[in-house]
């Protein structure tokens, strides 16, 4: 998983920059064909995005997010032996809608109908943060039960 991501990175600074040689190299009177600042999005020192925070608080989330994606299409290999991408994929926007409706329909009903929120009352620290926590356990619990499921189908060795 951690390589995958160093290989991600890798490759998508050499396709930038082929990108980037193919334009100057089609088009040289152009001087405004720049490479893509990853750093800089991944740290977000230029502001790239603002919603949810600077700093090592979004690759947090960005890993977090990640690992937790990898474990539940991991997850799902485990249990559909074929189409598992596909069918994870299905599981996945499913729970996600329900989740979405569900949530939806309580506060429907604990809330006021003219309810709104003048001031954010979200703390954005405090938020990036139980996101990281929420993401990072729901990672670990889909990997320990794909750890299960493969030592169930033996394709872990025991000893």
């Amino acid at each position: 998983t951690c390589g995958f991501i160093l290989v991600f990175l890798i490759a998508f600074k050499l396709a930038d920059l082929t990108r980037v040689v193919f334009y100057l190299l089609a088009y040289p009177e152009l001087h405004v064909v720049h490479s893509f600042p990853l750093w800089e999005f991944c740290c977000n020192t230029n502001r790239f995005y603002e919603t949810i925070g600077s700093g090592p608080a979004v690759v947090g989330i960005f890993l977090s997010c990640y690992f937790f994606l990898q474990s539940f299409f991991l997850l799902g290999s485990t249990v559909w032996p074929k189409n598992a991408l596909i069918k994870t994929f299905a599981a996945g926007v499913c729970i996600f809608v329900s989740y979405i409706l569900i949530a939806v329909l309580c506060l429907e009903t604990i809330l006021p109908n003219n309810f709104f929120m003048t001031e954010p009352y979200i703390n954005r620290e405090a938020s990036s943060d139980w996101l990281i926590f929420i993401t990072s356990f729901f990672a670990l619990f889909n990997w320990v039960l794909a750890y299960f499921r493969f030592k169930e189908s033996e394709i872990i060795n025991r000893w």
